[in-house]
């Protein structure tokens, strides 16, 4: 979070001193990352609080709503960053040719968000962790972003400050798709999107037993990294309660063995029909 205030600062210090519309624009979205990365520690924090009476599924879903959250902030922040720039233009101002030294803040706020990238992609694969993935992809558009502003600077000082201006236009369109990318991404796992892949496998586990005809009704639930499954099987009629628990527990235990991040199951026995 430090070196976001870092980039933040240094960024819109070198933009207004240097005269780049685009720099600033970019400081400004680094001040933004400042906010996100508050949100993702606040819903790590409370995303680990154990299950209890009233969230029975834990408290994993504040992943995706603070990841829905930092989607939200990119949008907005396009939305002010854009603008910004186009009513800079139709001002009629005289542009103003940026200094050369925002070349250097530039190309040092690239290599430092590329390495922060590299770092919470890794980090949050690893964990299975949807907010810090929407907070590496924030650091992957900031570097896209970034390198936008280099051309931009570049152009304006040696065609025409005008791309100076544009460059803060692209800016702002690369925060903004970014952040619709991560909101849909992140509603999907509030909306409890079904993993059609993770669920074939299930399917394909249970139907290996031959005890169980078929297998109906599965979905999934999802809580942070964590999945809750729910199915029904067909079993014999004619199998006692115990005998009906065995099968399931043996369905259980190869589950789990296979997919280490569910932590719940539940299974209903349905007796065979004459009519199936």
């Amino acid at each position: 979070m430090m070196v976001n205030v870092f980039l933040a600062i240094i960024k819109i210090f070198f933009g207004i001193i240097g005269r780049s519309k685009a720099l600033i624009a970019d400081g400004l979205n680094s001040f933004s990352d400042v906010i996100t990365s508050i949100i993702v520690l606040i819903s790590i924090y409370y995303a680990s609080e154990p299950p209890d009476k009233d969230h029975p599924y834990g408290h994993g879903q504040l992943e995706a709503i603070s990841g829905n959250s930092i989607g939200l902030i990119l949008v907005i922040t396009s939305v002010l960053l854009l603008h910004e720039n186009i009513s800079s233009i139709f001002k009629g101002k005289e542009l103003i040719v940026p200094n050369v030294s925002t070349i250097y803040v530039v190309i040092i706020s690239i290599i430092i968000k590329s390495i922060l990238y590299i770092y919470k992609i890794r980090m949050g694969i690893r964990l299975n962790n949807i907010a810090i993935i929407a907070d590496a992809k924030d650091h992957k558009s900031d570097v896209i972003s970034s390198t936008g502003v280099l051309i931009g600077i570049f152009l304006a000082i040696k065609i025409n400050p005008i791309f100076d201006i544009i460059a803060g236009i692209i800016v702002a369109l690369l925060i903004g798709k970014e952040g619709v990318g991560i909101i849909f991404d992140t509603s999907n796992k509030i909306m409890d999107k079904q993993d059609d892949e993770l669920l074939c496998d299930i399917k394909n586990i249970v139907m290996n037993d031959k005890r169980v005809y078929n297998v109906h009704n599965l979905m999934m639930k999802s809580s942070g990294n964590k999945i809750f499954l729910y199915f029904h099987i067909r079993v014999d009629k004619l199998l006692t309660i115990e005998s009906s628990h065995i099968i399931i527990d043996e369905i259980v235990l190869k589950i789990r063995t296979k997919h280490d991040n569910i932590a719940g199951i539940t299974i209903h026995t349905d007796p065979l029909r004459e009519d199936l």
